[in-house]
């Protein structure tokens, strides 16, 4: 009797599990998440490889997750930096979102892009868009709550939040952000030594749009440091499998030293990251605080007063390696079922 009970017992666990299984695969070929994320990605393509990785991340999520990539607007002024992201898209097979050039001139920092496009890409991708701002202003217009990751300069994000009304919305930038945009998530900052900082990177570039947005911006700003991405490599895997093979894996053959080292640090792929809501097993929050930005470019945090900024900090230093084998597995697994 008893023997029979056990049989039925274990029979049950099985149906369960089978059942909770099938469930969770049927569920995972659509999304990984419940509700859509409405991404806008500001890039500065061919400064840094890591920015082809967040790239191709964006459209692993794109085809595996909830996430809904509304926009992209080019941070930098590199000539083939639009050319790269559309022959990116093409090369997988996939229809690119609206893009926008940058909204100032900026440094043309390219390291890759027109290799890629030479490479892969036809004539007729060396082209412009429309400008940022008004891809951006779309771009709010269209979503229902958006998160904007900028992993670049904050040139862009800083004129948007200047905006005017125009016949794409009656709203300024500052209340049509107030409105449309749930959070930021900044590739920003050095926090680590207060006392001895260099500026950080794309805070340098553009010292006052980074002023204006870490001190005005109507919604929740996420940072991510320079610490904390300089502590991540990936690109290794990727390299090893396609070296040129494609537009990825060519950025970080490329991009000088990353051979050399084995991989490049990954401040931008860790910013979509947080960004589209793939990172709450790994990464945590500060409490509430405010980063100031000196006018030479150096980041401060203030503890006591709260401003809607927030650090975000790995919760385990020991997962690193596991989170970059994640974004190098990302990439090999787009490029898959590319076919």
């Amino acid at each position: 009797m008893k023997k029979s009970i056990a049989i039925a017992l274990m029979v049950l666990v099985l149906i369960c599990i089978t059942s909770c299984t099938n469930g969770k695969n049927k569920n995972e070929t659509n999304t990984n998440f419940d509700e859509k994320i409405e991404l806008i990605l500001d890039t500065d393509v061919g400064a840094d490889c890591d920015d082809m990785l967040a790239l191709a991340y964006i459209a692993y999520a794109e085809k595996n997750m909830n996430v809904d990539l509304k926009a992209i607007t080019c941070s930098s002024s590199a000539d083939y930096g639009i050319s790269a992201i559309k022959t990116f898209y093409k090369d997988l097979g996939m229809i690119p979102p609206s893009i926008g050039y940058a909204s100032k001139s900026m440094p043309k920092y390219d390291n890759y892009c027109k290799q890629i496009v030479e490479k892969f890409g036809t004539e007729n991708e060396y082209t412009k868009d429309n400008d940022a701002i008004s891809v951006l202003r779309q771009a709010l217009v269209e979503s229902e709550k958006a998160t904007i990751c900028a992993i670049g300069p904050l040139s862009n994000i800083s004129a948007l939040l200047n905006s005017q009304p125009d016949e794409i919305s009656a709203l300024d930038g500052k209340t049509l952000l107030k409105e449309k945009c749930e959070k930021i998530v900044i590739m920003s900052g050095k926090f680590e030594n207060q006392e001895s900082l260099t500026p950080e990177w794309n805070t340098s570039l553009d010292i006052e749009a980074s002023q204006n947005v870490v001190n005005n911006f109507p919604a929740p700003v996420y940072f991510v440091s320079y610490e904390l991405g300089n502590s991540l490599f990936t690109g290794k895997a990727i390299m090893d499998k396609y070296q040129y093979d494609n537009p990825v894996s060519m950025a970080y053959m490329l991009y000088p030293g990353v051979i050399e080292a084995g991989g490049r640090p990954s401040w931008d792929p860790l910013s979509v990251y947080f960004a589209i809501g793939d990172s709450k097993e790994y990464l945590k929050l500060s409490q509430e605080l405010t980063v100031t930005i000196n006018d030479d470019g150096r980041s401060y945090i203030n503890n006591e007063i709260k401003s809607n900024h927030y650090i975000i900090y790995f919760k385990d230093e020991s997962i690193k390696d596991e989170i970059s084998k994640y974004f190098d597995d990302c990439v090999i697994a787009l490029y898959k079922s590319k076919g």
